[in-house]
């Protein structure tokens, strides 16, 4: 037999169960459930769960070292909210005078 079959060949070969040239024979076996050994690594974190997990030890390593202020929090939030809002407004800014510029 030739080594490359055509497509009627190969056809012929698996409608009359004939064994096919150059295929590998994998064995069907089944594994034994007392045969399996119990993982002992620990499941790898999803990424929002590691964010999350630096973010918490971020947080109780930061509020071991400081004494509680919640009014301060609150101001800080609202200073780097109206911070990241003010970036926006310029970089918009910023992105209407070009285009105005390429429109010229």
């Amino acid at each position: 037999m030739s080594e490359s079959l055509s497509y009627e060949e190969l056809v012929d070969h698996i409608v009359s169960n004939k064994p096919i040239p150059n295929m590998i024979q994998v064995p069907d076996i089944t594994l034994n459930e007392s045969e399996r050994t119990k993982s002992e690594m620990k499941a790898r974190l999803k990424p929002w769960e590691v964010a999350n997990t630096v973010a918490d030890t971020a947080m109780v390593e930061e509020t071991a070292h400081r004494q509680p202020t919640i009014e301060f929090c609150g101001e800080l939030k609202t200073l780097a909210l109206s911070q990241s809002v003010e970036s926006l407004s310029k970089y918009y800014a910023r992105e209407a005078e070009l285009d105005t510029a390429f429109e010229k």
